[in-house]
């Protein structure tokens, strides 16, 4: 098959872009041949597979995006792919891989009507609506099971059309685990005491995952308890509003951004406990990495992985809506808690029995039977 990938930015460190890499390769490993449509492209290729960046000179993100797809659409009728595969909501697509939530349900939940009036949130909502609203014929690959009846609330979307499919963790990014060695010279190098609790948050877009809400609760612990924990946040983001509110608060020195990490597993071996109080996730691989690595997790409900965190008991998960309150309180208990290792147990037993890795050949065995060009 002759298939295309349609993103709109790729960057290597991407939980969405690694995953569709993987997929990439293992459709090239069956033989089959791809090309790339992107806006922007950060990284190596894939396989050496032909890369097509189309320029967009709008000054808006939503702007870009409408006329990405619009050129997207062009492009398409011009060619002969046997599937296309999106990882963005776009027009004309065989698969959407779905990495992200339900935007018509997220502005619902915010009250925030008058904004879907707008023209950022018009041309987004309208392209979600070209990939699930009833009548397309869209093969949607969904990651986030709580996320289908939120669109098929608002786009009447057909069931057949969703394929759920279990998480993608990928293990060798995680193994082998570091040496404690390793571990004693990452806290060497940052100046942490072995005594020393680390609190980490790994992804990229801190005020998406919450790194303040994080930074608030490490300000607000006694002094005693605040002297004694460190917060680690690895990935990529807007670094200058995080450290100034480090520094207003007073704990600029118990605060370290650490950037992109190749070797993220030295981290979560390394770590007291995952924080992640994200403000919207699809997903969160990185609750499931913690809990491969046996690391106890502290998160939000509206995080797409946070029952697993649940259903392994691995950890705690504040309910929605988010109260700063509920974190000062728990990061709190955790800190003075004998439930640690027990939590990190049943996490690392749960990853054992559960299938939390097949979503890579699942997804490629379905766009292989996505063929429109019949």
């Amino acid at each position: 098959m002759h298939i295309a990938f349609v993103v709109a930015k790729y960057f290597e460190f991407g939980g969405m872009q690694r995953t569709m890499r993987r997929i990439a390769e293992e459709l090239m490993k069956r033989g089959h041949q791809l090309e790339f449509f992107c806006l922007e492209w950060q990284g190596d290729t894939i396989y050496n597979s032909p890369i097509h960046q189309i320029t967009c000179k709008r000054y808006t993100n939503h702007g870009r995006m409408k006329q990405f797809s619009n050129a997207w659409l062009a492009i398409r009728s011009q060619s002969n792919f046997d599937c296309v595969v999106g990882f963005n909501k776009l027009a004309g697509l065989d698969v959407y891989y779905a990495g992200d939530p339900c935007l018509a349900a997220l502005l619902e939940e915010k009250q925030s009507h008058w904004i879907t009036r707008t023209p950022r949130y018009k041309t987004y909502l309208n392209l979600e609506k070209a990939v699930f609203e009833s009548g397309q014929n869209t093969e949607i690959l969904l990651i986030s099971h709580n996320q289908k009846s939120k669109f098929q609330q608002y786009y009447q979307t057909e069931e057949q059309r969703f394929h759920l499919l279990p998480p993608g963790i990928q293990q060798d990014r995680l193994r082998p685990p570091p040496s404690a060695e390793e571990i004693a010279n990452l806290h060497h190098q940052l100046g942490i005491e072995p005594q020393d609790r680390l609190l980490l948050t790994i992804g990229s877009g801190f005020k998406t995952k919450g790194v303040d809400r994080v930074i608030i609760a490490l300000a607000a612990l006694p002094e005693e308890e605040k002297q004694r924990v460190h917060y680690l946040v690895v990935g990529e983001g807007n670094v200058r509003p995080m450290k100034r509110l480090a520094k207003k608060l007073g704990v600029s020195d118990r605060v370290h951004f650490l950037g992109s990490q190749k070797k993220v597993s030295l981290y979560y071996y390394g770590a007291y406990a995952l924080i992640h109080p994200a403000r919207t996730e699809n997903t969160g691989t990185t609750l499931l990495e913690a809990m491969i690595c046996g690391l106890p997790i502290l998160t939000t409900a509206n995080c797409g992985f946070s029952h697993y965190v649940e259903e392994a008991n691995a950890g705690q998960v504040l309910p929605h809506p988010f109260v700063a309150e509920d974190l000062s309180s728990a990061l709190l208990l955790w800190l003075s808690s004998d439930k640690t290792p027990h939590w990190s147990q049943n996490g690392e037993r749960f990853t054992m029995h559960n299938d939390l890795y097949s979503l890579i050949e699942k997804s490629a065995t379905i766009i292989e039977n996505t063929h429109k060009n019949d």
